[in-house]
């Protein structure tokens, strides 16, 4: 038994020894760590790089461990933590941490671990050795000279370079930077840690003013030089300096344009004077320099004179003075020419800005001075009097730098006028002269005038071809006609038709004065002239005939213009309408009553024509819903008159059937479902305009089976539905037998085979006709038959005067239960109604539902075959009948007389 007891606590103790013999490190409360528990990324960094760790914490007890504070430190727990943070290791389980040591420095360093827990501390280290590198820096930056140098002086740099890290440097690049600019970049030798070296160079002093050098060690990545610091590569201190300016010399401002031309008076080709002053900016003592005259050519600039320019210590502004002539210049045109001045062209002297050296004059030989004349002379009035005075402006203009003498001289219509003498125009004027003259000659006559100008003796006047102004006005006379439009006359008579030639003549008068006048016949429509006429007037009361010839080229509107060229009268117009076939037109224009009174009596005519036609035209209720559009354009299905789009091929008859044309023959807009024209008759081809359609196929729906019983009676296909076993007493009811029903059932089919008949033999007759046929063939309508039935004289309908009544509202209250008004409406308007007093004759409606095929809610007329032994057939009741509307095509139908051959 305590063998026993001995073995259990044995077998309990071996954990707590197995777990003691693990640990070979530092134990804080219930965590297990040692210098194992940090791993280093690398053993053996480089200086600066980051080092990246990972800490492994050991939990030995079997619960979680919370609240462990960790902490890293580089060499001692002295330093401060590069990291820390709490955490909690899982029961009798580890966690790792990561953490990094940033930018490790050159030489053997140690990483502290410090854990804590349950108020235990303890504390292991790792250690390892980080590699040097080099760290090169500009130690010296000098200049020689460092003052007192010019523009272009040479200056030498010396520059010390010094690596002051932990490993050697390979060879690399000094770059030297002047103003930001590249100056040079220069190779340096390889440098051990902590030696220097000593880099030479030179470069020649920039334009004057205050400049700053840099130097920058290490300035190629691509010699691969790792350095622990590279923001120190740059010298700490700038170097700056300043270049003395050299001298500058430059033309000195004193007008616009720097250089002064000038010339004698009234010196057409020279010689020139040119001048001008140079200005030096700088410099010492007394000093000279060159200047160039040249000539700007397309080719290039040639050169004319070469002189100095002295300067002094006191005088540092000089002037300068050259004559020129056009043999030295080797110019002979007049014009302008440029000269170009150039100080020091051959860049002989120093200067601190060289590029204001040139400057521009131009010099001008004077072409001989010219007179112009203007070309046109202006009139007071383009049209005058015989006895009227007339001005005439003439200006001339001085086109020279020289003052100019000379006349003008002028003559109207032949007749020399007063000249103007000794007249001087000073360089570039420009004065107009008035001449004033007195009209005299025929009407309609044009008097010229004309005005030169002479130069005097010794003045300039380089052309003679600009000399002359000229100038017109046109005499008209107090002569004043007038059309008289009874002599109008046509030759043949209208009405006008395509083609014909036509003499239209009308006489005129001269209500006052004599003369001429000049008369154009225009078609105004067209614009075409059909020639000119022009009537001579010997006195008051005389008259001419004016003649116009012309062919009638196009149809439709014409307007015949007769034009005066002059104010004696107004146009006189007369329009007409030119037609292809013999459709009469009247004159749809008149100057005088005649044409009122004509108006007149068509605006009656049309009023009468448009009263009958509303009266002719009306139709009863049952043929009348339908007008025009009974039928698609498109498939030609039948329509009921309301749709917006066909119901048997989709066709969209808002739009088609709003659609319009222009006639080819009269050009008139028509609509495009008329096959024939109403103006000229011309066929139209509505297939053109229409796309032909199919019809869409409705399947017809097969009639639901009957439902069967709840007994399961079974059906015989063979039986006959005789109707209701009532029905000879419904009939009579309703006020038929039997014998009547049957009779007028027979009737009626009777006639609808002898319609059906005829309808195969109009077709068949139809497909035998051909084009020409069928185009003259007349549709007869149901519409048209109604119209012609139905029609009536218009006070035949109205009733006689006296009989006529008529009521005011103040009279009696007009309702619709009135019943003599109700009368006189229907008698108008030939509709049937029920009046007060009527007998009225109901009808009992059958009930549908007492068995067989029962009734329909519309009064249909069957006929019940008894003793047949076929199947009832049905067929249209009278009052059906009635309604049965034959098929109208889309064509344009024609009135009884248009075609007398149609059947």
């Amino acid at each position: 038994m305590r063998r026993a007891s001995a073995l259990v606590l044995l077998l309990l103790l071996i954990p707590s020894l197995l777990a003691l013999a693990s640990v070979s490190g530092e134990v804080a409360g219930d965590i297990v760590f040692s210098s194992d528990s940090i791993s280093l990324s690398s053993n053996n960094p480089t200086e600066g790089d980051d080092l990246d760790m990972t800490i492994t914490l050991t939990n030995d007890a079997n619960v979680e461990a919370s609240g462990v504070q960790i902490s890293l430190h580089p060499d001692s727990t002295a330093n401060a933590a590069f990291h820390s943070e709490t955490v909690v290791v899982p029961a009798s389980g580890f966690l790792q941490i990561g953490a990094t040591w940033l930018s490790v420095p050159f030489g053997t360093h140690l990483v502290v671990l410090q854990v804590t827990h349950s108020s235990e501390t303890a504390s292991v280290n790792r250690s390892f050795s980080a590699s040097g590198l080099a760290d090169l820096v500009i130690t010296s930056l000098q200049i020689s000279p460092a003052t007192g140098m010019h523009t272009n002086d040479l200056v030498n740099i010396t520059c010390v370079i010094k690596n002051q890290g932990n490993a050697a440097a390979a060879s690399s690049h000094l770059l030297l930077e002047l103003d930001g600019i590249l100056l040079a970049e220069l190779s340096v030798a390889m440098l051990p840690t902590n030696q220097t070296v000593q880099v030479l160079t030179s470069f020649n002093a920039p334009s004057s003013g205050v400049h700053e050098l840099i130097a920058t060690a290490n300035s190629q990545s691509a010699d691969g030089v790792t350095e622990s610091d590279s923001s120190n590569n740059n010298n700490v201190q700038p170097v700056q300096f300043t270049v003395i300016p050299d001298p500058d010399y430059h033309h000195h401002p004193q007008s616009d344009p720097d250089v002064l031309v000038s010339s004698a008076t009234g010196a057409l080709a020279g010689p020139w004077t040119v001048s001008g002053q140079i200005l030096r900016m700088g410099g010492e003592g007394d000093t000279s320099i060159e200047v160039a005259i040249s000539v700007v050519e397309a080719g290039g600039d040639r050169l004319v004179r070469l002189f100095f320019v002295n300067f002094s210590e006191a005088e540092p502004l000089a002037s300068w003075s050259e004559s020129l002539t056009t043999q030295e210049l080797q110019i002979s045109d007049p014009g302008d020419y440029t000269l170009l001045i150039d100080i020091d062209p051959d860049d002989m002297v120093a200067q601190s800005i060289p590029f204001n050296d040139v400057t521009t004059t131009t010099l001008t030989l004077h072409a001989e001075p010219n007179v112009v004349v203007s070309g046109f002379a202006p009139a007071s009035s383009s049209t005058v009097m015989p006895g009227d005075p007339v001005s005439f402006n003439v200006t001339v203009t001085n086109v020279g730098i020289l003052a100019v003498f000379g006349s003008l001289h002028a003559t109207f219509d032949g007749t020399q006028l007063t000249s103007k003498l000794g007249l001087a125009l000073p360089p570039g004027s420009e004065s107009t002269y008035t001449f004033i003259a007195t009209a005299s000659g025929d009407a309609n006559e044009v008097l010229q005038f004309i005005s030169t100008w002479e130069a005097s003796e010794g003045s300039y006047d380089s052309a003679s071809d600009d000399n002359t102004a000229t100038g017109s006005v046109t005499l008209r006379t107090d002569l004043r006609l007038r059309f008289l439009q009874g002599t109008e006359s046509w030759s043949p008579n209208p009405p006008l038709r395509l083609g014909e030639t036509y003499s239209y003549t009308i006489d005129i008068i001269s209500d006052d004065g004599s003369g001429t006048e000049t008369f154009t016949c225009l078609d105004h429509t067209h614009g075409k002239e059909f020639g000119t006429r022009t009537l001579t007037f010997s006195e008051s009361g005389d008259s001419a005939t004016m003649l116009c010839e012309f062919t009638a080229e196009r149809t439709g509107s014409f307007e015949l213009y007769v034009l005066p060229d002059g104010d004696t009268v107004a146009a006189w117009t007369s329009p007409w309408s030119v037609t292809a076939s013999g459709v009469v037109v009247q004159n749809e224009g008149g100057s005088g009553w005649g044409g009122i009174l004509l108006l007149f009596a068509g605006a009656l005519f049309l009023g009468g024509v448009l009263l009958a036609a509303v009266v002719l035209t009306r139709a009863g209720e049952s043929d009348a819903e339908r007008e025009t559009y009974d039928y698609c354009p498109a498939c030609e299905g039948e329509l009921t008159g309301e749709e917006d789009q066909c119901p048997h091929c989709d066709f969209d008859l808002l739009e088609g059937l709003s659609q319009f044309h222009d006639c080819e023959e009269c050009e008139a807009s028509i609509p495009d479902l008329m096959e024939h024209c109403p103006y000229c008759g011309a066929t139209q081809d509505i297939s053109d305009y229409y796309e032909r359609r199919v019809r869409k196929e409705v399947p017809i729906a097969s009639d639901p089976e009957p439902e069967e019983t709840e007994e399961g009676e079974d059906e015989d296909d063979d039986e006959i539905v005789l109707g209701t076993e009532d029905f000879s007493e419904q009939l009579e009811s309703m006020g038929w037998s039997e014998e009547q029903y049957e009779s007028e059932w027979d009737d009626q089919l009777s006639r609808a085979e002898v319609e059906l008949d005829e309808a195969a033999a109009w077709h068949t007759t139809q497909k035998e006709l051909t084009e020409e046929e069928s185009e003259d063939t007349i549709t007869e309508t149901s519409l048209r038959r109604s119209v012609e039935e139905e029609q009536v004289d218009l006070d035949a309908m109205i009733g006689k005067k006296d009989e006529r009544r008529h009521l005011l509202d103040e009279q009696v209250d007009l309702t619709a239960s009135d019943a003599d008004i109700r009368a006189d409406i229907y008698d108008i308007t030939g509709e049937d109604g029920v009046l007060p007093g009527d007998v009225v004759k109901v009808d009992m409606a059958p009930d549908s539902m007492t068995g067989g095929e029962g009734m329909k809610e519309t009064r249909d007329d069957i006929d019940f075959g008894v003793g047949d032994d076929t199947p009832v057939s049905k067929g249209p009741s009278p009052s059906e009948g009635s309604r049965e509307k034959q098929r109208r095509t889309p064509s344009r139908r024609k009135r009884d007389g248009d075609d007398s051959d149609a059947s």
